[in-house]
């Protein structure tokens, strides 16, 4: 019966279409995030040119900007990691990665 075997057909191609539009809104959902977290780093960091020559008042502009830019990176591996997920891409998410720089451990030495 020709009927009978078009059903699953339509089933898997509204499947297929509904995953397709699933990963373009996570795609694009990470894309405004990042452009949005992108903006203000980059300004602050070209803010922080003048104020990181002072003496000793530019030891603090540069800890906090570094702290700032960190925090945001932290921030941009989260939704890398959410986006591999919206996209059944989990296995590419390397946890250390995320743990490394969301987590990260100085030594002074």
């Amino acid at each position: 019966m020709p009927g009978s075997h078009q059903q699953p057909e339509n089933r898997t191609i509204h499947k297929q279409k509904a995953v397709a539009v699933q990963r373009k809104v996570v795609a694009k959902r990470f894309g405004n995030r990042l452009v949005a977290r992108t903006k203000p780093v980059t300004a602050a960091s070209v803010a922080d040119i003048p104020a990181e020559s002072l003496p000793i008042i530019g030891i603090s502009v540069l800890v906090a900007g570094t702290a700032f830019e960190l925090y945001e990176a932290c921030e941009s591996m989260k939704d890398l990691e959410e986006l591999y997920v919206g996209l059944d891409m989990e296995e590419n998410v390397p946890g250390e990665v995320v743990r490394n720089v969301c987590s990260p451990e100085f030594s002074l030495l």
